[in-house]
């Protein structure tokens, strides 16, 4: 068996050469080959971790087989050919959800899309959908070779993003112990994630829903589709109990959870997309004033599941080619009319009914989030930086103190009165000021362990942010250049020296833009000077974005031809506001430069519960907590039982 494999591998080593990659896979880390072996087996591992961003970036040094992975990503709807909008069915008379019919006429094939604002996967994780695309249509509008929706890790071209890029300098900080990891607070304000979550409600046919949302006049149990969650609850639920009903119905009462209620609670700062109702009650759904609310988003959606099992009948019984999808959204919503049907739960029918609530929330970065470069180099951000704003009252005390001291300073000392605006003139007030920053004001983003990278054997990240380090310098080096042909030749050799296939490539681009063209007998030579200078500008905004796969050799060598060939970058000497004063802080120059940052799936606010006195049984007995305590309020909301302390008396 082993010959037999051995022999397997040969085969495909000789008809592959050095492109290994097609034999064990492309990979996403650049420099596998100066990383352990046991941080690359880390680093696949966090993939399956990683959450999608609402504004993810392209990395500054890419593998090249990002978007590969973006192809074989489900989550876009990609439509092939030109397709007519033939119908759209809002599920709540709004636009949160629907259902759209879509026609190709030239391959004669249906097709039916459900549109959902996210995707709920496990854990509460799931990502958000960009469907601007879809809600811009209209009935007998066309669409064809675009995607319907997709996710935000996907850009207007499609390319696959699953990170931000960051500022990073390796420091020994307090901050920074073991695998600790410190961002500017500015930095963590855009890297922001989606929490969502789905709030499952058991109503029994004894319980009514609260009016935690409305008035005397309005009968309100949950928020609208749309509505912000409020103090993170969607719903009470209330067992209704002889014995104090009369309490138990006044109007101030139904209005406010008891200790006996059953509170559902969803993330802080929720707000609800999407409401599934599934009733077994044996009779028709209750019309009273505790269910009113209930009642009109059944209604809907009972509407709504029969015009879709409607087009599906039609679809079918049309002769045309359909998708799948018209056969599973047919078994499914035909169930809701269907009365005999009995919806399950675990495999077990239940009572009565259950409320499925969709919500999503945006989240921060907040200490104890995990991030993790492309090199299994995971870390707990164990302090965000936060200053007060350049124009708060706190910010505009320390300057004032600040330049107070540098005052004091200078009184007494001989100098010029040119000497001493030069001294004042360091005083000052970055937004992040407890972070490193430079001469120019750039402030770094995030800190790490200066010996992380060596203790744990992936250098890789030192290239990359090497790399970059070189890159800003020249985006700031040809800014300064007064002609397109002095930029051109920097941009060039800059790609040459790291990547001779893209520097080919883009070489070839830009000699593009001229073009030669016929009139006549006579050639015409069409010089295209907007296009030209268009690429020169984006590099210059943006800087370079070099593609590193992961079988290409970019190690010391190439760095030093670099440095050789634009000697004057030199590391940065970097500071800290200190009292809002200029303070030199870094004892030795230092290399800071882009390196690209995900955010994994362990976050403080995990599976979060707290304790009062513990869940109690009907015997006073602690009880076991199980998966039906899940979206309940996190703390026991059974009165505490009196106890009868016995002990000694003890007299004077």
């Amino acid at each position: 068996m082993a010959n037999a494999s051995a022999d397997i591998y040969r085969q495909m080593d000789d008809e592959y050469g050095d492109k290994m990659e097609h034999l064990f896979g492309p990979g996403l880390m650049s420099w596998p080959e100066d990383c352990d072996s046991s941080r690359l087996y880390m680093f696949s591992s966090n993939l399956k971790q990683t959450l999608t961003l609402t504004d993810p970036e392209v990395p500054h040094v890419m593998t090249g087989y990002e978007n590969v992975l973006g192809k074989y990503n489900h989550a876009f709807k990609w439509l092939d050919g030109l397709w007519e909008v033939k119908d759209i069915i809002p599920k709540f008379h709004t636009k949160d959800v629907y259902m759209m019919v879509l026609y190709n006429a030239e391959t004669d094939t249906y097709d039916m899309v459900e549109k959902q604002e996210a995707e709920n996967l496990t854990e509460k994780f799931g990502y958000s959908y960009n469907t601007d695309t879809m809600d811009s249509l209209s009935v007998g509008d066309h669409i064809g070779n675009t995607a319907l929706y997709k996710s935000t890790s996907y850009d207007e071209h499609m390319n696959y993003r699953m990170g931000c890029n960051a500022n990073v300098m390796y420091i020994t900080d307090n901050a920074t112990i073991e695998d600790a990891i410190k961002v500017r607070k500015g930095w963590a304000d855009k890297v922001n994630t989606v929490e969502v979550d789905e709030v499952k409600v058991h109503v029994n046919s004894n319980d009514i829903l609260l009016n935690l949302f409305g008035d005397k006049d309005h009968y309100q149990a949950f928020p609208e589709i749309g509505d912000m969650v409020k103090d993170c609850t969607v719903c009470g639920v209330r067992r209704v109990n002889l014995s104090h009903v009369l309490y138990d119905f006044q109007e101030n009462n139904l209005s406010t959870i008891m200790d006996t209620d059953t509170e559902y609670v969803a993330p802080k700062n929720s707000r609800i997309y999407d409401i599934d109702i599934y009733y077994n009650g044996d009779e028709d759904f209750p019309d009273n004033v505790f269910y009113s609310q209930l009642k009109k988003y059944y209604d809907m959606e009972c509407e709504y599941a029969t015009r879709i099992v409607d087009w599906a009948r039609k679809i079918k019984a049309s002769g045309s080619k359909y998708s799948p999808q018209v056969s599973y959204y047919l078994a499914r919503f035909k169930r809701y009319n269907d009365r005999e049907y009995k919806w399950k739960n675990n495999d077990k029918a239940f009572a009565n009914l259950i409320i499925i609530f969709h919500t999503k929330a945006d989240v921060a970065l907040q200490e104890g989030f995990k991030l993790t470069g492309r090199y299994g180099d995971k870390g707990i951000i164990s302090n965000i930086t936060d200053c007060d704003a350049p124009n708060s009252p706190n910010r505009n005390t320390a300057e004032a103190m600040a330049k107070q001291v540098v005052e004091s300073a200078l009184e007494g000392i001989d100098l010029s009165e040119e000497d001493k605006n030069k001294m004042r003139s360091n005083v000052v007030v970055v937004e992040d000021c407890d972070m490193p920053y430079l001469d120019d004001g750039t402030v770094v983003d995030i800190e790490l362990n200066s010996s992380g990278a060596i203790r744990r054997l992936n250098a890789g990240q030192l290239y990359e942010v090497e790399i970059n380090f070189v890159g800003e310098n020249l985006r700031k080096y040809i800014k300064t250049l007064k002609t397109d042909e002095e930029k051109l030749k920097v941009i060039f050799r800059f790609l040459e020296l790291l990547n001779q296939d893209q520097h080919d490539f883009y070489y070839n681009l830009y000699q593009s833009f001229d073009r030669v063209v016929m009139v006549g007998k006579e050639e015409i030579e069409l010089i295209d000077s907007e296009s030209k200078h268009t690429f020169i500008s984006d590099i210059e905004e943006n800087g370079f974005y070099i593609v590193k796969r992961p079988d290409a050799k970019i190690r010391y060598d190439a760095l030093k031809a670099l440095y050789d060939e634009w000697p004057w970058i030199k590391p940065y000497t970097a500071y800290i506001d200190l009292f809002g004063i200029k303070h030199k802080q870094i004892m030795r120059p230092v290399v800071i430069g882009s390196k690209y940052m995900l955010v994994l799936k362990q976050t403080s606010n995990k599976n979060f519960s707290a304790r009062s006195t513990g869940r109690l049984d009907k015997k006073g007995l602690p009880a076991k907590s199980n998966d039906k305590k899940t979206n309940l309020a996190p703390y026991n909301n059974n009165p505490i039982k009196p106890k009868i302390l016995v002990g000694l008396q003890v007299t004077a």
